[in-house]
């Protein structure tokens, strides 16, 4: 309980308000239609829908398939195997114009029906702050509006690797156009170049972590350690069903490969 509501929770959720915030700064049509009522809580609510639609908290997730799945004639994805799941991608598909930001579409919409799992699947391993995080949000999102305008030039992606930075101005009091102006031009100028430096961080250490990786050849070694295999007439017998399934010249998975208990969780 400590761990889920005051460890994961506190960074989960500081992060939907950044993305709720930097959404509403990037459309100021949906903010001033916030501003006049923010009692509204069902235009609200459209407003966090849309916001975890198109920036889910979660990029990817990884599962180990407990079962043969069949993908086509000449495809099946075998026991044991770890998949991933790209919930952007998925929350893209069966809407209209996906990549607009568009709080009214849920007016004819559902959660239940159309692609939309921000906190997961509850069939699966249910979210246990899934009813608390929205009711937070609103109540978050009607404080900071109620109190200040917000603004932004800085880029919004899913991963925030700028910190989602916003510009607040009190509403009690109408501020300077061109102090803000300027400000956001700074705001614009700084995101741009600091995305230079980050893209040439990432390349020098991405190149180092693909070397690293291929140098201390973890999985292999945890397979070899656990099941050594060798090919018996062409036949692989090794604990990975990839290097079987590479191996093997039918792409038959051996009986053996596919026992329950032989993958890291």
């Amino acid at each position: 309980m400590q761990g889920t509501f005051f460890n994961t929770a506190v960074v989960q959720m500081s992060e939907s308000m950044v993305h709720l915030l930097m959404a509403v700064a990037h459309h100021q049509n949906v903010q001033a239609r916030l501003a006049a009522n923010l009692e509204d809580e069902r235009y609200l609510d459209h407003v966090i829908a849309e916001t975890l639609r198109l920036y889910p908290l979660f990029g990817i997730s990884h599962r180990i398939v407990s079962a043969d799945i069949p993908v086509d004639e000449r495809t099946t994805i075998p026991k044991g195997s770890v998949v991933c799941f790209k919930h952007p991608e998925y929350h893209r598909v069966g809407f209209e114009r996906p990549e607009r930001f568009d709080p009214d579409r849920w007016e004819k919409l559902s959660a239940r029906i159309a692609n939309y799992i921000p906190f997961g699947v509850p069939a699966n391993r249910p979210c246990p702050a899934q009813g608390l995080a929205t009711v937070t949000m609103r109540a978050a999102a009607r404080a900071l509006l109620g109190a200040f305008a917000v603004y932004s030039s800085a880029g919004h992606t899913r991963s925030i690797p700028n910190r989602g930075l916003c510009l607040l101005e009190p509403r009690a009091g109408e501020g300077d156009p061109r102090l803000r102006e300027a400000s956001l031009l700074f705001m614009r100028l700084r995101d741009r170049w600091e995305d230079v430096g980050r893209s040439i961080k990432q390349l020098i250490l991405g190149t180092y972590m693909v070397w690293d990786a291929r140098r201390l050849r973890l999985c292999e070694r945890y397979f070899e350690a656990h099941d050594p295999g060798d090919l018996a007439d062409g036949a692989p017998t090794g604990a990975c069903p990839y290097r079987a399934q590479t191996l093997s010249r039918d792409h038959s998975i051996p009986e053996s490969i596919q026992a329950p208990g032989r993958f890291p969780t």
